[in-house]
């Protein structure tokens, strides 16, 4: 079991500005940065790996789900179509449920 959220010990309040800057950064550079979460959420917060791993995904997806509407709206800069590349989303998705799937099954 996991202490209560409040009141944070010191080492927390170092692991959630440490973890923002780090999310802040691997959003704006386009990866999703659970190699670095996992383990940084394992020594500030004294998580075990499967609630680390839940929790980074969960951090992860909100990030790209931010990250998605703030380029919603902005256009390639050298022709007349949207920044987002839809048609890499079409060869990327597949490959990466299949390879989640996998894992659950194996793992």
């Amino acid at each position: 079991m996991h202490k209560k959220a409040m009141p944070q010990e010191p080492i927390e309040i170092v692991g959630t500005v440490v973890l923002t800057i780090l999310m802040a950064l691997s959003v704006m550079s386009g990866i999703g940065g659970g190699g670095i979460i996992v383990p940084l959420l394992m020594a500030f917060y004294n998580l075990e790996t499967k609630e680390a791993i839940a929790i980074s995904g969960f951090t992860i997806l909100v990030g790209s789900i931010t990250r998605y509407i703030v380029t919603l709206k902005e256009r390639h800069p050298d022709k007349d179509a949207t920044a987002i590349e839809y048609g890499l989303s079409n060869v990327m998705l597949p490959t990466v449920l299949v390879g989640s799937i996998t894992g659950v099954i194996f793992a």
